[in-house]
């Protein structure tokens, strides 16, 4: 039987257990991007780690996270994602 594989954030990954990510994540994004099949973007979730329980503004944490990710790498304006306040850009 074969072994379930997972993603490992504690130690050394072996690609025989473990899930393997590319090393440039950064890289990833601009290709699949660059497709102009999918507009894929490299962003933190732990800006919402500061905000414990408080679920709202951890989401609008990381909400805000994708969004400069977004201008980051000068995605046209039809792919940025909304503005979690619903304010117009």
């Amino acid at each position: 039987m074969e072994a379930v594989k997972y993603f490992n954030v504690s130690g050394p990954c072996f690609p025989a257990w473990h899930y393997m990510v590319p090393t440039s994540l950064l890289a990833v994004t601009r290709h699949l991007t660059g497709t102009g099949k999918y507009a894929a973007l490299r962003f933190s979730c732990q800006r919402g780690e500061a905000f414990g329980d408080d679920v709202p503004d951890a989401e609008a944490a990381v909400l805000a996270a994708i969004t400069d990710a977004a201008r980051l790498v000068r995605l046209p304006e039809e792919l940025m994602p909304p503005d979690p306040c619903g304010a117009s850009r």
